[in-house]
C-alpha cells in the first residue's frame, strides 16, 4: 500500500505526513489502542482538509483528484490512503487486492499495460504464470481494469482476435509460443502447416500479442526442426547476420538470440544448437528477453 510520505502535497503537508510516518510516530502507534490508531488517521485527515479548501472527501494528487479516508495499515504501521495511485507491480507479475478489489474479494489479476487483467480461473492463470498464486497485494483503488486475460493457446495453435485484434477480421494466425500472432494469408498455406488448422482455432482477447510475419508456405527446408529448437547456420545466413548467430526456430522463422542472456531466458540449452544451411528458411523478429511480462 502507499504509505502518505511518498505523497507529494505542499510544504506543510510534507511536515504533517514526515512527522506521521516517523520511527518515533509509528512506535507510538504500535502502543496505542487501534480506536486511538483510527483517531490518529481522522486527525490526519483533519490537517489535510485544511491545506485542500475544506474538502473533506479527496485530495489532489498532480491534475487529479482521488478519494479518501485514510486508513491504518497493520504491515506498514502508518496511515494510507484507500483512494491514492497506487503503482502496479512489475508487468506479467500476479495482483492480488488487499482493499478495493474490482470484482470482490478473492480475485487475481496480472499486471499489464498499467491495468488489473483478471485471470478467471486457475486453468488460465498457470497457461502463464506457474506461481500465479504468490500475489503481490496493494491497494487496488483507481487501478483500470483491463480485459479477463485469455487462456494462451498452445504452441502451433491457429488463433482468431475475438477482440483486440490487429485491424484484420477473420484473420487466422499462428501462435509461436514467444508472443507472436503470425498471419496465415490463405487456407493453404495455414494447411501446409497444420492440416486441422481450422478446427482447434482459440478465439481469444489478442490483447498483448504482437502480431508476427505472414507464414510462408511450408516446405523441405522446415521438415525435420523442431519448435524452439537452436540453430546455427552454415550457409545462407539471414539478412543482417553472420556465421557467429544463433536462432531460434520459432513460428516457422529463424529468431536471432542477439545475446546470450536472451538466448538462456528461453533456452537452458541452446548452446547444443544444430547447424544447418539455412537456404529457405526467413529470419522473423529477433527474440526478447522472457520474462513474467512475456505472452
Amino acid at each position: 500500500m502507499v504509505t502518505l510520505n511518498w505523497i507529494t502535497f505542499g510544504h506543510l503537508a510534507h511536515e504533517i505526513i514526515e512527522t506521521l510516518v516517523s520511527p518515533v510516530a509509528r512506535q507510538t502507534y504500535r502502543d496505542a489502542s487501534e480506536n486511538e490508531v483510527m483517531d490518529k488517521c481522522e486527525n490526519w485527515m483533519s490537517n489535510l482538509q485544511s491545506l485542500n479548501n475544506g474538502r473533506t472527501y479527496n485530495v489532489q494528487f498532480g491534475s487529479s483528484y482521488f478519494l479518501l479516508p485514510a486508513i491504518w495499515d497493520q504491515s506498514s504501521q502508518s496511515c494510507v490512503t484507500g483512494g491514492l495511485p497506487n503503482p502496479l507491480p512489475a508487468e506479467g507479475v500476479p495482483v492480488s487486492c488487499a482493499a478495493n478489489n474490482p470484482l470482490g474479494p478473492g480475485a487475481i489479476f496480472r499486471s499489464s499495460s498499467g491495468k488489473l487483467r483478471h485471470y478467471p480461473n486457475p486453468d488460465v492463470a498457470n497457461s502463464y504464470e506457474g506461481n500465479w498464486g504468490a500475489t503481490t497485494s496493494i491497494n487496488c483503488a483507481n487501478i483500470a481494469l483491463g480485459p479477463a486475460m485469455p487462456k494462451k493457446p498452445n504452441v502451433g495453435q491457429s488463433v482468431q482476435c475475438a477482440s483486440n485484434g490487429f485491424n484484420q477480421p477473420g484473420a487466422v494466425y499462428r501462435y509461436d509460443g514467444a508472443g507472436l500472432l503470425n498471419h496465415y494469408p490463405d487456407g493453404g498455406i495455414a494447411g501446409s502447416w497444420n492440416s486441422n488448422w481450422w478446427a482447434d482455432i482459440a478465439h481469444i482477447d489478442c490483447t498483448g500479442f504482437a502480431r508476427g510475419p505472414d507464414m510462408p508456405q511450408k516446405s523441405a527446408a522446415h521438415s525435420s526442426i523442431a519448435e524452439g529448437q537452436a540453430i546455427k547456420c552454415s550457409a545462407h545466413f539471414p539478412s543482417g547476420t553472420g556465421p557467429d548467430a544463433i536462432f531460434r526456430y520459432s513460428g516457422g522463422f529463424l529468431r536471432w538470440y542477439t545475446t546470450a542472456p536472451i538466448a538462456s531466458s528461453w533456452d537452458g540449452n541452446w548452446g547444443t544448437f544444430i547447424t544447418k544451411d539455412c537456404d529457405g528458411l526467413a529470419r522473423g523478429p529477433d527474440m526478447p528477453l522472457r520474462s513474467r511480462a512475456s505472452f
